[in-house]
């Protein structure tokens, strides 16, 4: 009987003897005032926010679904303008800011970076995790066609770093 416990303490309570003081007329419109901010509470603190969300995934999902029409729409011209322009036919500027580009993406951090006089470009690393430069690279070939004249990689005393040089074509 823990519910009539709850009752029992709520009427012996300060609030409780105040509310059976009251004739009944206002003991009615307490009743009425607590309903109204009971649903007043309801409204802001559930119902709003549920609606919100709903609204804002609404949007959400009916931009996914115009972004996606856009990209079938676009697909074949992209395809097109990609095989045109293939990354290692840029220019050096552009090979140079590639690279930088991508090793800061990659959290590769470039001790110096340089055009090379064959076209290409060398790059020195210094104290730079293993895994992350044998990533970056793989992601250079593979995602922009950028290949790997010369590769020079010296084991670091800190564990797992390594030092680099690179040239890339």
């Amino acid at each position: 009987m823990p519910f009539e416990k709850l009752i029992f303490d709520l009427k012996a309570s300060s609030a409780g003897l105040w509310y059976l003081s009251l004739d009944s007329r206002n003991r009615n419109i307490v009743r009425l005032v607590a309903a109204s901010l009971c649903l007043l509470f309801l409204l802001v603190f559930v119902w709003m926010p549920i609606t919100g969300w709903s609204e804002t995934e609404i949007q959400r999902y009916q931009n996914s679904i115009a972004l996606h029409e856009w990209i079938q729409q676009n697909e074949q011209q992209a395809r097109a303008i990609d095989e045109k322009n293939p990354a290692s036919e840029g220019t050096r500027d552009s090979l140079l800011t590639l690279i930088s580009r991508s090793a800061k993406a990659s959290g590769i951090t470039l001790l110096r970076f340089q055009e090379e006089g064959s076209g290409g470009v060398s790059v020195v690393l210094q104290e730079q995790v293993f895994n992350d430069v044998i990533v970056w690279l793989e992601q250079l070939q593979t995602r922009n066609n950028i290949e790997i004249r010369q590769l020079s990689i010296d084991v670091h005393t800190e564990p797992g770093k390594v030092n680099a040089r690179i040239i890339f074509i």
